[in-house]
């Protein structure tokens, strides 16, 4: 994914950040 888009989608989406945020910490373990 791009970045850039990552991070407008969170801006938009501040809440579920929070979740992606958790699941990319996972998804890298």
């Amino acid at each position: 994914l791009c970045l850039d888009l990552m991070q407008q989608w969170i801006k938009q989406n501040p809440q579920a950040s929070i979740c992606t945020g958790e699941g990319v910490s996972e998804f890298k373990d």
